[in-house]
């Protein structure tokens, strides 16, 4: 498995997916941890674990196990990020990894913390500013821990197509 650790936001950043989707788009709280993407149909866990090695990160998404509104999740995993995509939009920026180092109009979907960040919850990176200069972690709702630090992605388990 490749790995590899980007600044990005949510806390250790993990990702339940699922099948299926919604036409309107909307991100969605879900208890005190959760929060639901109903237009990627995955739910991204909120916890702050602190820095963390990606081993240990790994470890917290195959071992979590979450029970709310009488269900049990635990097909948690890692943000995806493919590899391909990756090396290519590494191209776009150099070897500056800000918030997201996908910054080019139409290039969030390379990765899934990429495409929070930026198409839901409307974040600027430095590479790519907003109108008046703005840029970073500004957008946080309807998370509640969101911090700028490192967190890691993988290369596997994406729904991305």
């Amino acid at each position: 498995m490749n790995k590899k650790a980007i600044s990005a936001l949510l806390a250790t950043g993990i990702v339940l997916f699922a099948s299926g989707g919604s036409a309107q788009a909307e991100l969605i709280r879900r208890g005190p941890n959760l929060v639901y993407d109903s237009e990627r149909n995955i739910t991204w866990y909120e916890a702050a674990y602190g820095p963390v090695d990606y081993l240990t990160a790994l470890a917290c998404a195959e071992n979590l196990s979450v029970k709310y509104d009488g269900m049990i999740y635990d097909d948690w995993r890692l943000p995806a990020a493919p590899q391909t995509s990756w090396e290519e939009a590494r191209g776009f920026v150099g070897l500056e990894l800000t918030i997201d180092p996908v910054t080019l109009e139409g290039q969030e979907d390379f990765s899934e913390l990429a495409y929070l960040f930026h198409r839901q919850l409307g974040n600027y990176s430095a590479a790519a500013p907003g109108e008046n200069g703005e840029y970073g972690l500004i957008n946080t709702f309807p998370f509640k821990n969101l911090l700028p630090v490192i967190y890691w992605v993988s290369d596997e388990g994406g729904g991305f197509t």
